[in-house]
């Protein structure tokens, strides 16, 4: 959710997407992306932990751009692909 509410605007003022972010403003999305990146980090050999951090903001930035061509913006619908997509693209690095 961070790094998509840092990205842009929701393709509808009423949807779902606006109802998850409404309230988290720039500096808690940044703390956020920030909280999770310390915590790969802190826990993960760092090759793996870049590798993986890479690999989860190379995903959400394609999803993010198909979703801004294709929809006008984030709906809820972007967001649960948007998790899902960073989960596997982690896990694919953690498995690799």
């Amino acid at each position: 959710l961070g790094l998509m509410n840092l990205a842009g605007p929701q393709a509808r003022a009423r949807g779902f997407a606006a109802a998850a972010t409404d309230g988290l403003t720039a500096p808690r999305a940044t703390a956020a992306i920030a909280l999770a990146a310390a915590l790969a980090l802190a826990t993960l050999p760092l090759t793996l932990a870049l590798t993986l951090l890479a690999a989860v903001a190379l995903t959400q930035f394609l999803l993010l751009r198909h979703a801004h061509r294709r929809l006008g913006g984030i709906t809820g619908d972007v967001l649960g692909a948007a998790q899902i997509t960073a989960e596997i693209a982690a896990l694919a690095v953690i498995i690799a």
